[in-house]
């Protein structure tokens, strides 16, 4: 072997954000497109979780009267059921 060939593979340069911190990730697109899937994700669960607590939340009585129909239909010992959810 020449000598220029040895010292060539004595020396390897290397850029100096190699040398900086091996724990930093460089940018690059993937981390961009992995940031974009992770917020559409979370978008997507939270809007798939609004109606849900919509509907958890809100007041299923029409109006007042419906509840004065109610207390008399169970004075005259008629089963009354007043949501699809109650036994």
């Amino acid at each position: 072997m020449s000598k220029a060939s040895v010292s060539m593979m004595k020396y390897v340069p290397l850029p100096s954000s190699f040398t900086l911190n091996r724990n930093i990730r460089r940018f690059n697109m993937a981390e961009y497109d992995r940031k974009t899937f992770f917020s559409f994700n979370i978008f997507s669960l939270f809007l798939f979780a609004l109606p849900i607590v919509y509907m958890s939340k809100v007041n299923y009585r029409m109006c007042e009267e419906n509840e004065v129909i109610y207390i008399k239909l169970e004075n005259a010992r008629l089963s009354v059921t007043k949501s699809i959810f109650s036994n």
